[in-house]
């Protein structure tokens, strides 16, 4: 059975109970992992858990800084950047600063670019490398089973925490073993009617401020390699309004239907912008012409299909996080 690489949020909802839980900044930055630099010069054909899907486009040998992307793909950061890194096993984000997550892409994906000095590595986890070695299926399909080199490679790290090593442990162990790069995070009151009010009235000030929303973290469970309910984001949402102008197909289980919406809406400042927008029901995304769907599914939908419910010219609210540089809605999905 395949799992996730590291460990991944759910959403907050009404159900949630928060009580005593550790609060973080969400950092709008780049996933990433730091194994303790135990892989660091060694080719990535010979890592258990590297994703090695796409590498037949790459020319040249692939070796391994120790920094891994949550796809498991290799973040090639200077090695100057690297050896200020402890031999600890890290997870957190490559960052810069608030609203400027294109920046920090444009120089870490630029395999050329030495501006590394503006990136700092914010860490919000201490994972065990017991649970990435557990030897059950990654997503690329591969075992992460280390076999002989496991304890060689252990005996590298200055620490390791075990799988069952409680969260609110790591917290104090990051604030004495890597002060530089912990994350700050907050302990909630412990009745969930006084933590649930106080994180709404952060969320209602994020816009304000930058802040792109909150991590939320149980205080008494381990590292889970998959999406968990004791990690949880918590994020506002900013609204608009715009008109649909057409579709496109749903693949794998939205096959034959509506996989994502198309609108045009007006943005003060930039005038007219096309988005695709998610977020819909199996109900709400059932097309007309079912007929002859199945053999059109991989072209553009044509003129004569339409959504049942959104037809052309419809206006529908919708809802995003955050925006791009110039101003353009991110991550936007519908509301009504």
């Amino acid at each position: 059975m395949k799992r996730e690489f590291l460990m991944l949020a759910h959403k907050l909802s009404e159900s949630d109970s928060i009580g005593g839980w550790f609060c973080s900044e969400k950092l709008n930055g780049m996933r990433c992992f730091w194994d303790g630099g135990i892989t660091r010069r060694v080719k990535k054909i010979d890592i258990p858990w590297a994703n090695t899907e796409k590498d037949e486009r790459y020319l040249d040998t692939q070796y391994c800084t120790g920094l891994w992307s949550r796809l498991g793909n290799i973040i090639h950061a200077p090695a100057w950047w690297l050896d200020m890194l402890p031999r600890i096993p890290l997870d957190g984000e490559l960052w810069t600063q608030r609203q400027n997550r294109q920046t920090l892409m444009r120089i870490v994906k630029d395999l050329d670019n030495p501006n590394w000095g503006p990136v700092q590595y914010r860490v919000f986890e201490m994972p065990s490398l017991d649970m990435i070695f557990d030897g059950t299926m990654l997503p690329w399909g591969k075992k992460a089973r280390l076999g002989p080199m496991e304890s060689q490679w252990l005996d590298y790290l200055d620490y390791a925490p075990k799988p069952d090593t409680p969260f609110w442990v790591k917290v104090d162990l990051m604030r004495e073993k890597i002060p530089n790069l912990a994350v700050e995070q907050t302990r909630l009151p412990w009745s969930r009617f006084d933590a649930e009010p106080l994180i709404e009235d952060m969320l209602s000030k994020c816009l304000d401020s930058g802040i792109e929303g909150y991590m939320l973290r149980s205080p008494d469970v381990g590292y889970e390699c998959c999406r968990s309910h004791r990690l949880l984001k918590a994020k506002p949402w900013q609204a608009g309004i715009g008109k649909v102008i057409g579709y496109t197909y749903g693949m794998g289980k939205y096959w034959g239907m509506m996989g994502a919406m198309i609108i045009e809406t007006q943005i003060p400042n930039i005038g007219s912008v096309i988005l695709e927008l998610s977020g819909f029901t199996d109900q709400e995304r059932k097309l007309t012409d079912p007929e002859h769907l199945a053999e059109e599914c991989k072209k553009p939908v044509r003129a004569g299909v339409s959504a049942i419910m959104f037809p052309k010219g419809s206006e529908v609210k919708y809802k995003y996080n955050d925006t791009s540089e110039d101003g353009v809605p991110q991550e936007a999905r519908f509301m009504r």
